[in-house]
C-alpha cells in the first residue's frame, strides 16, 4: 500500500501523522521517535519543537521528512537514515556495515577514563572498533587531559574501518592512531596499556527474536556471539593477555544477563583478577574490567 506524503504541515502536523504512521508500524514510544525524526533530519531541537508547534515546514523540510518517514517505517534505524548518532558528547557517523554505538558503551569510556587517572600516556587498543566510538572517545578524553595517547582500532570489516577513518581523522586529528583490518588482534604483538573491547554476544538461535532494526539491518558479524554468546569471550580470555602490559587492563562490554558467565570465565582460567564493574541505568552490569595475574 503506498502512503500518501504529509504535505503543506506545521510542525505540530506533521508530528501527529508521524506518530500515527509509526505507531502503526509497530514503534514504541512512536511520539517520541518522531520528535527525534523532526530534530535529525529538519534541525528543529526538541525544545523548539515544543516551543513553537505551529510553525510551518518549509517544502525542503517536508521532503526531507517524508522521505526519512518511510524509511523509519519500515523499520531502518533513524541512526541510519540521517547517517550519524550521538555518543560520549560528539557526533559519529554510521552506516548500515556498523553497529549504533548504545549508549550503554560510554561506560567503556568512563572506565578507561577512570582506569588511567594515573598516567602520563596511554597505549589503548579498541577491538571490534565498528564506528570508532569507543576508542576515539576514550583517546580523546586522555588527549584532552594532557596525556600522550596512541590509538589501534581493528576491525574484521573494511567498511567499518572506513567509518572508523573517517571519525578519526574528524575527531582526533592530533593523536596518533591507525586502523588494522584483522580477526581481533594487530599483526604486532605489542602491549597495551588499555584494551577495550566490545564484541558480539547475541547467542545465534537469539538474533531473529531482536526487533527488527537490529537484526534487519546491522551487520550479522557485529552481533552473532556464536551458540551461547559467549564464544568471543573466550578468545578474550584466553588470548587477550598477550597484548597486554603487566599493570594493563582489559575492560569489555557485556550483554544484559552475561555477568556471572563471562566473570566466570575469566577467573576460573586463573589469568586474570577482576578491577571494576559498571552497571547502567537499568541495573544491569554492562562493563567488566579485568587486570593480568602477574
Amino acid at each position: 500500500m503506498v502512503i500518501a506524503n504529509i504535505v503543506s504541515a506545521s510542525r505540530r502536523t506533521f508530528l501527529d501523522q508521524a506518530t500515527d504512521r509509526l505507531q502503526k508500524a509497530g514503534i514504541e514510544e512512536a511520539r517520541k521517535e518522531a520528535r527525534l525524526l523532526i530534530e535529525a533530519v529538519a534541525d528543529i531541537s526538541i525544545a523548539h519543537q515544543l516551543a513553537f508547534p505551529d510553525i510551518m515546514l518549509s517544502d525542503e523540510q517536508l521532503v526531507a521528512l517524508n522521505e526519512a518517514l518511510a524509511l523509519r517505517e519500515v523499520r531502518i534505524p533513524l541512526s541510519q537514515i540521517v547517517g550519524k548518532v550521538s555518543f560520549y558528547g560528539q557526533t559519529f557517523a554510521v552506516t548500515k556495515d556498523t553497529l549504533t554505538p548504545r549508549p550503554e558503551s560510554e561506560l567503556l569510556v568512563d572506565a578507561v577514563i577512570e582506569n588511567t587517572h594515573g598516567s602520563a600516556s596511554v597505549s589503548l587498543l579498541d577491538a571490534f572498533t565498528g564506528t570508532g566510538a569507543v576508542g576515539i572517545s576514550a583517546a580523546r578524553c586522555l588527549h584532552e587531559a594532557g596525556k600522550e595517547v596512541t590509538l589501534t582500532m581493528t576491525d574484521i570489516s573494511r567498511h567499518a574501518l572506513e567509518v572508523a577513518g573517517r571519525n578519526a581523522h574528524r575527531l582526533i586529528p592530533a593523536i596518533d592512531w591507525h586502523l588494522e583490518h584483522v580477526d581481533i588482534w594487530p599483526s604486532t604483538c605489542r602491549p597495551y596499556d588499555v584494551i577495550t573491547s566490545n564484541p558480539p554476544y547475541i547467542a545465534t538461535d537469539e538474533i531473529m527474536a531482536l526487533m527488527p532494526e537490529v537484526r534487519r539491518s546491522e551487520p550479522r558479524s557485529a552481533l552473532d556471539g556464536g551458540r551461547d554468546g559467549l564464544d568471543f569471550y573466550r578468545r578474550l580470555s584466553e588470548e587477550s593477555g598477550r597484548y597486554l602490559s603487566d599493570d594493563g587492563v582489559l575492560i569489555i562490554e557485556i550483554g544484559a544477563s552475561q555477568e556471572e558467565e563471562v566473570v566466570r570465565l575469566f577467573l576460573d582460567s586463573g589469568a586474570w583478577r577482576e578491577a571494576d564493574r559498571k552497571m547502567d541505568l537499568a541495573g544491569h552490569t554492562r562493563v567488566l574490567a579485568f587486570c593480568r595475574v602477574v
